[in-house]
């Protein structure tokens, strides 16, 4: 078994496909849409006259894919706090953590806090956030923390 591919949900799904491309170097894979009442996405979903388009990206990480939805309507949430149940960050193995956050900071994001290095495990670790509310870590192994498979 392998992890395909994260899904997150954007307010703006080409502000998010130029962000993820200059700070991941992600590629288009494919871009779709669906309309409302498409039965076979309502089911999947489980939701009731679902719309939306989408965008599936690659890079050096894998898979990406972005999705806008139309309908239904949601509200607009605030960003969760790293410390909330669920899932709260994607962890990236990279050279240069302090780069990767110039990177999104550059392309609209922020950084969350210092740089730090764990005692024992990663020498060095970063925590942004893209424009859309996802945490995004990135981190050079080390230690107890071992190199992406």
């Amino acid at each position: 078994m392998n992890l395909h591919h994260l899904g997150f949900v954007v307010p703006d799904l080409d502000a998010a496909v130029r962000f993820y491309a200059a700070v991941l170097d992600c590629e288009v894979v494919f871009a779709g849409a669906w309309p409302s009442g498409t039965a076979l996405m309502d089911g999947l979903l489980n939701l009731d006259g679902s719309s939306a388009r989408t965008t599936l990206l690659t890079g050096p990480c894998g898979y990406l894919e972005l999705f806008e939805f139309s309908a239904p309507d949601a509200p607009a949430a605030a960003p969760v706090p790293p410390h909330h149940p669920g899932l709260r960050h994607v962890g990236i193995e990279c050279a240069d953590p302090a780069a990767m956050a110039a990177r999104v900071e550059a392309a609209g994001g922020i950084q969350l806090g210092e740089q730090i290095a764990i005692p024992g495990g990663a020498p060095a670790v970063v925590y942004c956030r893209d424009p859309f509310g996802n945490i995004l870590e990135f981190l050079c192994p080390g230690g107890r923390m071992p190199h992406a498979r």
